[in-house]
């Protein structure tokens, strides 16, 4: 009667654990794959030879619910007999076994095909628990933090640091107490805990895991693939070596070699680390922005060079050399590569482009000299106008061009002035790679009484009154005086002079004289002198009308001791060069009669002398 009790008690137990099972505690579905052959015949605690089947096989309708009934109408029977299955075991499988699976055509999930022995299980890797008999079911697990899984009515189960193979004994064998002759098979799924690094110019570089069969194009794509899309690369594979710490490169090669076929890609397993590198080439010189840039599949020269923002002056001549990183080096014309002559030529991993622009010199009177780069079919007033022009656009003047390697037929130098320059002739003459243009302007000299005496461009057709403004006119204070014009290179290489006064330039009236190169104006004006008892004595300009009571105004008027009445002034004869003496009565003069003032003519010194009178 005690064993018929304890036999009620444990079949209502495991009644109520199938219906609870089935209600709420069932997982979800796993997606059904190829089916594996059927499991190996039944035996006590057997340790299968073969990876084990971990396909359900096809049930029929309602098989779950039909199981749980045969177990409770069989529950008496002889577990022996190998006839029924025990109500325990139809607990078991109803606990784990997912409900779809019952009216699903099979359940399969891949593995990670890894032998058994040779891998120890971590943290986060997950697992497949195959019962294969007496009742066929699978259940998914995963290693927990603490190295665990947990599986029904056995409990919690070691895994981390244990095989495939140690796992399966241990469940089989702790099985073995709730059921007949279990058959269990372990498989991995996913091998979470073992993982490869990847690092380089990949979008999401980092730690990842290793999946089955994994490929090196596969973990590429795990990481997001290239940081820079179109570009290639070169990738390398190391793997761990056997003492666990040092590393060795098992694989080197560029993606598109793997892309192609020409090279076998390779597999990847746990601990590996993958290194990408974006191939670079470098571009100096004669570019918008040199530097180096990544390296396109296929790159021409004309690319690299549109990559790094085209050439600095369009339109330019000159060459572009390519140094190979492997050795070599290869040079083209520019106007060639525009023309699309350099398709042969592919831009290589390391390789270094340096554009040199052609260029000429100029120097002399222009805006600014300098270097500038040579253009296709260059006019001499064309190179001038890139340096800015003339400095006095109008001048005259000479130009000479240096060649740097004269052609057959041509000298050394060409010269020309800027007059036929400007006008468009000797439109023939080319400026080529090195040449040097000098500009040099016919100059005048202005010195003397002007604002800006100093050395000025001839213009054509300028006058001596056009001469005298250039040099900033007469001086402010200077009414009164002479100008000449010295010419070299008169008849028989004589001087030439030509004369005139200030007023007639004043007034407009001067003659009718073109300022030629080299020509010198002295512009002198006319002055008179005061001495004696007068608070600033010196030299002053003398205007058109100066009196001899202006010019002791001019210098500051009688001291204490001046006398009014002891006024003369001393006035050179030009024929004898004698001073004659004038007197001169200031205090009439100021009484009101100023007849008795005398004007001043250049040269005269007034006097004044002491006297209480």
């Amino acid at each position: 009667m005690r064993y018929m009790c304890n036999f009620i008690l444990i079949v209502t137990f495991f009644t109520s654990t199938l219906t609870f099972a089935q209600d709420d505690k069932i997982p979800p579905a796993v997606p059904p794959q190829k089916a594996i052959p059927a499991p190996v015949p039944s035996s006590p605690a057997p340790t299968p030879a073969v990876r084990p089947s971990i396909t359900v096989p096809k049930p029929e309708p309602q098989a779950a619910p039909a199981a749980a009934v045969a177990a409770k109408e069989n529950a008496a029977k002889s577990p022996a007999s190998g006839s029924a299955v025990s109500t325990m075991e139809a607990g078991l499988a109803a606990s784990v076994l997912p409900r779809s699976a019952a009216q699903a055509p099979g359940l399969n999930l891949p593995r990670v095909y890894i032998p058994k022995d040779a891998y120890q299980i971590g943290i986060d890797d997950v697992l497949a628990i195959s019962v294969i008999k007496p009742i066929p079911f699978i259940t998914r697990e995963i290693v927990t933090s603490d190295g665990n899984i947990t599986f029904p009515y056995i409990g919690a189960v070691r895994a981390k640091g244990r095989t495939l193979a140690d796992i399966q004994s241990e469940i089989q064998e702790r099985l073995s107490s709730y059921m007949d002759y279990p058959v269990v098979s372990v498989s991995l799924l996913e091998a979470r805990s073992k993982k490869f690094t990847i690092y380089g110019q990949v979008i999401r570089p980092g730690a990842y895991p290793v999946e089955a069969n994994m490929s090196l194009l596969r973990a590429i794509s795990l990481a997001g693939g290239l940081s820079v899309p179109g570009s290639t690369c070169m990738v390398k594979v190391l793997r761990t070596q056997k003492d666990g710490k040092s590393k060795s490169l098992i694989f080197q090669s560029e993606i598109t070699a793997v892309l192609n076929g020409s090279k076998q890609d390779v597999v990847i397993l746990p601990g590996d680390t993958v290194v990408v590198t974006i191939d670079k080439f470098f571009i100096y010189g004669e570019v918008n922005k040199p530097g180096s840039y990544y390296l396109e599949e296929n790159m021409s020269l004309l690319d690299a060079i549109t990559m790094a923002g085209s050439f600095i002056e369009r339109g330019s001549t000159g060459v572009v050399r390519l140094s190979r990183a492997k050795g070599g080096e290869i040079t083209l014309d520019i106007k060639d590569i525009l023309g699309g002559k350099d398709r042969g030529v592919t831009i290589q991993a390391g390789d270094t482009i340096n554009v040199t622009v052609d260029k000429f010199y100029i120097y002399g009177q222009i805006a600014r000299p300098g270097a500038y780069p040579v253009r296709n079919n260059m006019s001499i007033m064309y190179a001038i106008t890139a340096a800015g022009g003339l400095i006095q656009s109008g001048s005259m003047g000479r130009i000479k061009l240096f060649r740097a390697k004269p052609e057959a037929g041509e000298g050394p130098v060409f010269e020309s002035d800027i007059k036929s320059i400007l006008s468009g002739d000797n439109q023939n003459v080319r400026v080529r790679a090195g040449d040097t243009i000098v500009v040099s302007l016919d100059k005048f000299f202005v010195t003397g009484q002007v604002n800006h005496p100093g050395a000025y461009p001839v213009e054509e057709h300028m006058s001596l009154i056009n001469a005298i403004t250039t040099a900033g006119g007469l001086a402010a204070s200077s009414t009164s005086g002479k100008i000449k014009l010295l010419r070299s290179g008169g008849a028989g290489g004589k001087q030439e002079a030509f004369e005139t006064d200030f007023s007639s330039v004043l007034s407009g009236n001067v003659p009718d004289i073109t300022i030629r190169p080299l020509d010198t104006i002295v512009v002198t004006a006319d002055n008179f002198y005061v001495y004696g008892e007068v608070n600033r004595p010196g030299m002053y300009p003398l205007g058109s009308k100066t009196t001899a009571l202006a010019a002791i105004s001019m210098a500051g008027g009688f001291t204490r001791f001046g006398s009014a009445g002891k006024v003369k002034i001393l006035r050179m004869n030009d024929k004898t060069g004698a001073y004659g003496v004038i007197r001169v009565n200031i205090k009439a003069v100021t009484a009101g009669n100023s007849k008795v003032d005398v004007p001043l003519l250049p040269g005269d010194v007034v006097v004044v002398s002491e006297g209480v009178f």
